[in-house]
């Protein structure tokens, strides 16, 4: 089959466990590599159906040095990655045992320090996705640059013929996969970010020494060595690797992912294991001497950040961010200042006259209105009827000239005085008649009194005792 999605094969390929890797070209000269599955694999619907479920990630995974998924077709076994000129590290360790040397511990823990950061991150942004663990990290699925630079290709994409034998145990998986495989992997249990540690220490042990942390090959020892975290208790004791790396791989391979060293611990412990272990070629000396590019003399280590991608590299991104129209720069104050905390001044009020007090100066209350001349008018006590109410009433109240408000109410501190409106003496309704009351008991009177309408003139009587008729009252 030779459809590869309009690319051409470049000449290099490089048999891999379940299939083989291979370098494409497009027309304008730019590298890929493509994984190819053999035709065994290809038919497995375990393949199709875990990648379809995390292909969104694969193809954007905004996670720099992890390579994205340029063209796949699952059914086909095929996947492509824009990685640019780049080596694997199987062709790196390879080249360095047919000449019977190794790579080195500073490069060994340059590829894990720049490698873990990728998969770190990697397992964090694709959580969310579904994508928990690389699923199939090997020698073949980590590549580097000429510049040192580490890329992941084949995230996401499982070990099939691990996953054909859990399900089949008669179906033994290839010996060189089965080596990098994690305990939680052969168990068939859940994987995270610890199976991606454990997976690179189990490939950097074999660059340091140049022999397998689980040799041999046979598949079923070595599927019971590496499903029981075999090699631990061997890296405890004296061995071919200095005593504080022994002591943080062997931390890093314990069986329970749980209590296995990871994460940022881990990148620490690595970071400190490279600053101890400065000696020696690094990633960018091995590989120029893999290319016959070399230059003689020993460098101190120096750690790289994956800064770029295969598609984008430092200058072509300076490059575009110099063509670009860009928003004005603006100087702000870079984050790290000192912010003053000091609270601002408080602003002088302007000097207009304020609202109108309740009170004046003096204590008085403000008065209720002005006349025409703005002069105050004068204050009345509301709290008792004037005279224009009621009419001068010679005998007892007996009540039926009193205004409804008037009446007896339990004593209360009024808040604010109110106007009264005048009595309408128009509308006051016209008191019962004399003859439709029972008539008073008699009482003796003596003459001249004012009940006996003889001993006073001050108006007439309205036939009611002891009440005055009302001034327009008709009789």
């Amino acid at each position: 089959m030779d459809d590869w999605f309009g690319l051409h094969l470049a000449g290099r390929q490089l048999k891999e466990p379940t299939g083989q890797v291979v370098e494409l070209v497009d027309d304008d000269g730019l590298l890929f590599l493509g994984l190819d599955f053999d035709a065994r694999w290809r038919a497995d619907p375990t393949l199709a159906r875990q990648v379809g479920l995390v292909r969104s990630f694969l193809e954007y995974p905004m996670v720099i040095g992890l390579v994205e998924l340029s063209h796949c077709d699952p059914e086909a076994g095929r996947f492509v990655y824009p990685t640019g000129s780049v080596l694997t590290l199987k062709e790196i360790q390879r080249s360095h045992a047919d000449l019977g040397h190794t790579i080195g511990i500073r490069a060994a823990l340059e590829l894990l320090y720049l490698a873990g950061q990728i998969l770190t991150e990697a397992a964090a942004n694709g959580a969310g996705q579904g994508c928990f663990s690389h699923t199939g990290l090997t020698p073949w699925r980590l590549t580097v640059r000429d510049d040192s630079h580490v890329q992941v290709i084949g995230h996401g994409i499982p070990q099939l013929d691990v996953l054909a034998w859990r399900h089949d145990p008669g179906t033994l998986p290839d010996p060189d996969s089965a080596r990098y495989a994690p305990p939680e992997r052969l168990s068939g249990h859940g994987e995270d970010e610890a199976a991606d540690t454990a997976a690179l220490v189990i490939i950097a042990y074999e660059l340091i020494t140049g022999q397998p942390l689980y040799p041999g090959h046979d598949p079923a020892e070595l599927v019971r060595a590496a499903s029981i975290a075999e090699a631990v208790p061997m890296l405890s004791r004296p061995n071919a690797l200095p005593r504080d790396l022994a002591q943080v791989f062997a931390r890093s391979l314990v069986f329970d992912p749980d209590s296995r060293l990871r994460g940022s611990a881990w990148l620490a412990e690595v970071a400190t294991l490279l600053d101890t272990h400065s000696d020696g070629d690094g990633l960018e000396g091995v590989v120029a001497r893999v290319r016959g590019t070399a230059v003689e003399g020993t460098r101190r280590a120096r750690i790289r950040q994956t800064h770029d991608t295969a598609a984008f590299t430092p200058t072509a991104l300076a490059a575009a961010a110099a063509s670009s129209d860009g928003e004005p720069s603006v100087n702000r104050p870079a984050r790290w200042q000192k912010v003053d905390r000091t609270a601002p001044a408080r602003p002088t009020p302007a000097a207009e006259p304020g609202p109108a007090r309740r009170r004046r100066r003096d204590g008085a209350p403000r008065p209720l209105a002005l006349d025409d001349d703005g002069a105050d008018l004068p204050l009345l006590d509301l709290d008792e009827p004037g005279p224009a109410d009621f009419e001068p009433n010679d005998g007892e109240d007996s009540g039926y000239g009193r205004r409804e408000d008037d009446r007896d109410e339990p004593d209360s501190e009024p808040v604010r005085p109110r106007l009264r409106r005048r009595l309408d003496t128009e509308n006051v309704p016209r008191p019962l008649h004399a003859a439709s009351r029972p008539a008073p008991a008699p009482s003796p009177v003596s003459p001249g009194s004012a009940l006996s309408g003889s001993g006073s003139d001050d108006g007439p009587t309205t036939g009611v005792p002891g009440r005055r008729r009302r001034r327009n009252e008709p009789a």
